[in-house]
């Protein structure tokens, strides 16, 4: 009888470990057979640190499943994430910066901090993207940035991650390729 106790007890810790890492144990059984996903005619590259999830034929959300942030833990450590989306409408390279500009003046009206402009080259196309830092005062200990950015051929990108985890989130759009 006892026995049978502690192998229920062995049975139930196990079930739970997997429970709370199922993403973590989900995101390394793909990375066994994966290492980028497709979203409407491009080639998204995907470390094995993030989590892929398809959340429709033409857009993919990545995240982050670790973090670069190394500042004391006092609240919650922010994680990366970059929601990526296709039309199949291509606009003018005109319009996207037209689109740049506008997403720039509608950020600093919200009160958003340091907004630049980045220019990510793809091939014959150029990623424009727009961001700068969040508003102050979340549950994070360090705030992230947030980026916009749209290119010609229909490919649009939401991205969120802290100062810390941005240069893997510039290296993963600069080797965004069309198929």
């Amino acid at each position: 009888m006892r026995l049978a106790v502690v192998m229920m007890l062995v049975v139930i810790a196990i079930t739970a470990l997997v429970w709370l890492n199922h993403v973590r144990l989900g995101a390394w059984v793909w990375h066994l057979r994966h290492n980028t996903v497709s979203v409407g005619g491009y080639i998204v590259p995907v470390p094995k640190n993030w989590y892929p999830q398809a959340e429709d034929e033409t857009s993919y959300l990545l995240a982050r499943l670790d973090t670069d942030d190394t500042s004391e833990t006092k609240r919650v450590k922010a994680h990366a994430g970059i929601v990526i989306m296709t039309t199949k409408r291509a606009t003018s390279d005109d319009d996207v910066n037209r689109m740049a500009v506008l997403e720039a003046s509608l950020l600093q009206k919200r009160g958003v901090h340091n907004v630049t402009t980045r220019n990510v080259t793809l091939g014959p196309e150029t990623l424009v993207c727009v961001g700068g830092d969040l508003l102050g005062g979340g549950i994070v200990d360090a705030e992230p940035e947030s980026w916009r950015c749209n290119a010609s051929g229909g490919l649009q990108m939401s991205i969120t991650a802290t100062e810390a985890d941005m240069r893997q989130v510039w290296q993963i759009v600069s080797a965004i390729r069309k198929e």
